[in-house]
């Protein structure tokens, strides 16, 4: 009976992280339309207004470009073959279902 419990412990932390993750991400594009509005635009004037889908999509590419690989890194203890193809090939993914679903709101 235990072993149930503790599998519905499991499913709601990460229920609650996805929500987080969600959250966090609508929370930094808002910030960065706003970084847009009051620093971008005024410089370059030419340049459009951005949606909340355009800003996502923009705020991902730049993301994924700055990414290096890097900035997850694995602790001398946890270094195993599965973390680390996780870290190089499951982000990339994650990136490019996103950047494909934000595509439809363009």
């Amino acid at each position: 009976m235990s072993s149930n419990s503790d599998g519905f412990a499991k499913l709601g932390k990460g229920v609650l992280s996805l929500i987080g993750l969600v959250l966090s991400y609508l929370w930094t594009t808002f910030v960065f339309l706003k970084l847009w509005g009051w620093f971008v635009l005024p410089t370059f004037p030419q340049l459009p207004v951005l949606s909340m889908p355009v800003a996502m999509g923009l705020l991902s590419t730049s993301r994924f470009m700055a990414y290096t690989g890097t900035s997850l890194t694995l602790k001398d203890h946890d270094s195993d073959d599965y973390k680390l193809w996780s870290l190089t090939f499951i982000y990339p993914f994650i990136v490019l279902t996103a950047g494909w679903v934000i595509k439809f709101f363009v």
